[in-house]
């Protein structure tokens, strides 16, 4: 590799490095991410679901992003965090900011560093007192689909999901329903499992 192909790397790496980590500043400051919901709920609606159900998904959800780095300084429920950083998905009414109730209901947590290229993700986990609001889409498709169109337009190559095996929390009790939440959600989402790191994989391009 000649001087100048060296330079045209470091300056693509230095280019990436500095995207990744204006991308990752808003899960430690703790903040409202802001992008169309709906398109993603529509996407992953359960087909079963009678009217009833449908009209209750009209309601008001959002994303918190947050780092395990820092205290949320609005002191909303949070999820219990396994990685360093998380996307969690509320409930909400329709008061004022100030004075809205959010509702915790699941999230997504994954680690990396901005000197990586991919990130991993570690934890789908659901609330369990919200089961009923949860049962009407397929909520981990969506917060895996949501990160992964993140993780593209952050300058992340490639992102990646641990088997449910090799969850902190794995426990043989619960061993099918952590297998669908971490081994299924990824096939179904189009990844592809790595023998070599033991990892699920898909390529951001």
């Amino acid at each position: 590799m000649n001087l100048r192909e060296t330079l045209v790397r470091y300056s693509l790496f230095f280019v990436k490095s500095s995207r990744r980590y204006r991308a990752l500043k808003p899960f430690i400051k703790s903040s409202w991410y802001e992008t169309d919901l709906n398109q993603y709920l529509a996407s992953f609606i359960k087909s079963s679901l009678n009217i009833n159900d449908k009209k209750s998904l009209q309601q008001n959800f959002c994303l918190r992003m947050s780092s395990d780095r820092h205290r949320d300084p609005l002191r909303i429920p949070e999820p219990y965090r396994d990685t360093r950083y998380t996307l969690a998905l509320y409930k909400y009414d329709e008061l004022l900011v100030e004075e809205r109730k959010y509702e915790y209901l699941a999230c997504i947590g994954f680690d990396t560093d901005v000197l990586k290229d991919y990130i991993v993700v570690r934890q789908i986990q659901g609330n369990p007192g919200k089961g009923e609001t949860l049962r009407l889409f397929k909520w981990e498709r969506i917060l895996l689909t949501i990160l992964t169109d993140w993780a593209k337009k952050s300058g992340f190559n490639q992102i990646r999901v641990i088997e449910a095996k090799d969850q902190n929390w794995y426990r043989i009790h619960r061993a099918k329903q952590m297998f669908m939440h971490y081994d299924v959600t990824a096939r179904r989402s189009g990844f592809a499992f790595n023998q070599s790191i033991g990892q699920y994989i898909k390529i951001l391009t």
